[in-house]
């Protein structure tokens, strides 16, 4: 055995041996990691030790980490910049397509237990669509404080069907019911018209507009969208299906190929068969509205905010045995048009804030109110119950003060805890200048405050370094102007 460590020792000695040790300028560069490199291939090809490569990568932890696409950081010097560079695996033409570029940039102050992946969930981008604009995170973990700038790409616009029809609006049709009728997003009907004001509703009578023709064999002239499931009961045949179903025994063989690789229909089997179209003449404002399904939604939800039964929803929508998905526009009854806030036939979504709390989140409230404990006098008690009743700052400030405890009192109750910093500005300038600039301001999610209108532009303007609001206890007649003041009495 000390033999054979010895023999290793040597080995690796003049295996690194190969590495110019020349005092020069350290810089470094990309590798994306291809299938089948290891941490030693690697640190050969770049003739630098594993271990220099580990120092750069905090976030390789062990061999087993280091999988296909890892970007890594490499140090290398300037006696190595005649390195080749690594090869290149075969990319199809697809994927060297040009890579979207933002459209804009917003700027992000890194608080405490956040995290890259909880980046990328808040603004919807990836880890490297981050990391590619904030390149010291290449090399070192994100910390707190930190400002990233994080990319906001244009939405991609979904790919057009290839076979399109001529449609001519008929009287009191919408938008949200010619959508409905083919199974496509009100979003979709606009892309396909683009000649469509989207500045309003409006739809001519007779007006014709460019959609889908409905995909299928010799169903392709029927209006057919939508498909159910059908078991095969005893004793019936391709014919009688066809006959019921109103289509071909050839369209039942094209939707069912597993007919044939079995040799024929059997009892049980589960079929694909479509599902007719309701009539068209119904379809419109005068008997329906329309409501537009928003991401996220499902169908528990949709229903209680709709007032609607599950059952009354899918007898009116019966797509929906495929799935809710995002655009589809669902039909409802008239009659309820009176519990609902409708305009132009389809309804508005009613928000309830409570739904968006993030329960995971303690923020940190700083409350700058002037007390004035400088000018009362705690010896005498007496005294001081009249300076307390007889000061409005005072009065006031407590007034804020206990309406705050309430209101976080009624957030506990919902789940939501806030970590509050209670100041007294004194009413002074120097009190309020020394108070910020021992503030730890990658803690502070909000500041309540100042009373005082003349101490309010020192604290915006700091604030405004940070992106933290601040609320101002009274009316917006002050110089300031920076968007992240708000005021509780507008003008």
């Amino acid at each position: 055995m000390k033999k054979l460590g010895i023999l290793i020792g040597l080995v690796t000695v003049f295996w690194f041996a190969k590495i110019p040790f020349a005092f020069a300028q350290e810089r470094w560069v990309e590798h994306t990691v291809q299938e089948g490199e290891t941490l030693y291939s690697i640190a050969k090809q770049y003739r630098v030790t594993p271990y220099a490569i580990l120092q750069k990568n905090e976030e390789v932890k062990s061999v087993s980490d280091l999988k296909p696409d890892t970007i890594l950081i490499i140090p290398v010097r300037d006696s190595n910049a005649a390195l080749p560079p690594p090869e290149k695996k075969f990319v199809p033409e697809e994927a060297t397509q040009q890579q979207l570029e933002p459209e804009r940039f917003l700027t992000h102050l890194v608080k405490r237990k956040e995290t890259l992946f909880s980046l990328t969930q808040q603004y919807e981008v990836t880890e490297d669509q981050i990391k590619r604009y904030n390149t010291d995170l290449y090399a070192n973990p994100l910390q707190v404080g930190m400002v990233l700038k994080i990319p906001q790409y244009p939405e991609v616009a979904e790919e057009q069907p290839l076979d399109f029809e001529v449609y001519t609006v008929q009287p009191l049709e919408t938008r949200w019911s010619i959508a409905h009728k083919y199974g496509i997003t009100v979003d979709s009907l606009l892309l396909l018209n683009p000649e469509l004001p989207k500045s309003s509703n409006y739809l001519a009578v007779g007006e014709q507009l460019r959609l889908p023709r409905p995909k299928g064999d010799s169903l392709k002239d029927q209006e057919v969208t939508l498909f159910q499931s059908y078991t095969v009961p005893k004793s019936i045949g391709l014919f009688r299906i066809s006959q019921n179903f109103g289509i071909s025994v050839d369209s039942v063989m094209a939707l069912n190929p597993e007919i044939k690789e079995i040799g024929g229909l059997r009892e049980g089997m589960v079929l694909r068969l479509p599902k007719q179209q309701a009539t068209t003449n119904d379809i419109n404002t005068e008997n329906y509205i329309y409501y537009q399904v928003k991401p996220k939604q499902n169908i528990f939800r949709l229903t209680r905010n709709l007032g609607i039964s599950r059952d009354s929803l899918f007898l009116l929508n019966p797509e929906l045995e495929n799935g809710l998905k995002s655009g589809m526009v669902l039909k409802l009854p008239k009659e309820k048009k009176g519990e609902l806030k409708v305009k132009n036939a389809l309804v508005l979504d009613q928000f309830n804030l409570a739904d968006s709390i993030n329960r995971n989140l303690a923020p940190n409230v700083m409350f700058l109110l002037p007390f004035r404990l400088d000018r009362i006098d705690f010896k005498n008690a007496e005294k001081t119950e009249n300076q307390i009743a007889s000061r409005k700052d005072i009065t006031y400030a407590m007034g804020l003060y206990s309406g705050s405890l309430v209101a976080i009192d009624s957030l506990k109750k919902m789940g939501v805890s806030i970590k509050a910093t209670v100041v007294d500005t004194e009413r002074s300038l120097d009190k309020v200048k020394a108070v910020l600039d021992k503030c730890p301001w990658y803690e502070v999610d909000a500041i309540l405050g100042p009373v005082d209108p003349t101490l309010l532009p020192e604290i915006a303007v700091r604030a405004n370094t940070y992106n933290v609001p601040v609320m101002s206890p009274f009316a917006s007649e002050s110089a300031v102007s920076l968007g992240n003041v708000f005021f509780s009495n507008p003008s």
